[in-house]
Order: structure tokens, then C-alpha cells, then sequence
């Protein structure tokens, strides 16, 4: 689905755009081949694609649910003025991610997307064998516009 491309290249922007985090956090494509997570980035896969029916027109007009997830790894790292712990700083960026998925016109900057929903984060943990890298996970529902 391109759209995923059009989320990871929107939520980048706005990563690379935002003062209070440091520089190198990358978002790609979940699951890459051979790709070994070691640092701070986000990872973004669509769960599911499915016909929203309540919303079907018959104009054929059709809206879309597109469950997205974000993996969120995090090191230590300095956000604004503060350096906090790696599971702080997932918590931190799983809540950027939403509140950027959560504007009022979000259809101004990704087209396709009608609107998004239901954001909510999982408790970060360990990732690695110590505590050098937290995980969350993000769960938010993108409505796509199809016609």
C-alpha cells in the first residue's frame, strides 16, 4: 500500500522538523530484510485494510480503515532540556506520533487520509537482553478516502 509511504515520509518530516529531539531518529518500513534495530527509530506497518460498509455511497464512494502500527525504539536521549531514559523517550515519541496523526486536517497533508483514530501506545519494555533499547508499540486507525 503506498500509503504507507506516505505516513513514514510525513511522520519523518515532522520528526526532523521538531527542535526538542535529537537529529538520526529514522522511520522505515517495518520488517526490512536483514535490517538490525540498534538505536532510536520507528518502524510503521499497515495491520489490516478492510471496507469501512457504514460509509460505502452509492456514488461508489468508498472509505477504508487502515490500522497502522508503529514500533517505537528508544535509547537514552536528551529531549528539549531534559535527558531522559529509554523508556521515557518511547513513551515520549509514541505520543508525538499520535498527536501528529491527530490534527484536524490531516487530509491537508496526506490526501488520501480521511482521518485518524483510536491512538493508543503500549507499555514501553525492554527490548534487548539489558536496557539500552525500550520498545512501545502505537496503534492508531487511518480512515482512507477511495472513490
Amino acid at each position: 500500500m503506498l500509503i504507507l509511504y506516505d505516513v513514514i515520509e510525513y511522520i519523518q518530516g515532522k520528526i526532523d522538523a521538531d527542535e526538542d529531539l535529537p537529529e538520526g531518529i529514522k522511520v522505515l518500513e517495518a520488517f526490512k530484510y536483514a535490517h538490525k534495530t540498534n538505536k532510536s527509530e520507528i518502524q510503521v506497518s499497515i495491520i489490516d485494510h478492510t471496507e469501512f460498509v457504514r460509509f460505502t455511497t452509492f456514488e461508489d464512494g468508498k472509505v477504508y480503515i487502515s490500522p497502522l502500527q508503529f514500533n517505537v525504539f528508544a535509547t537514552q536521549m536528551k529531549i528539549g532540556e531534559e535527558t531522559v531514559s529509554a523508556q521515557k523517550a518511547a513513551y515520549i515519541l509514541a505520543q508525538k506520533i499520535i498527536d501528529w496523526l491527530n490534527v484536524i486536517d490531516l487530509h491537508a497533508e496526506i490526501p488520501e487520509v480521511l482521518g485518524a483514530r483510536n491512538g493508543t501506545y503500549s507499555s514501553g519494555r525492554p527490548f534487548d537482553i539489558g536496557t539500552v533499547l525500550y520498545q512501545t508499540v502505537v496503534r492508531i486507525d487511518l480512515y482512507l478516502e477511495s472513490i
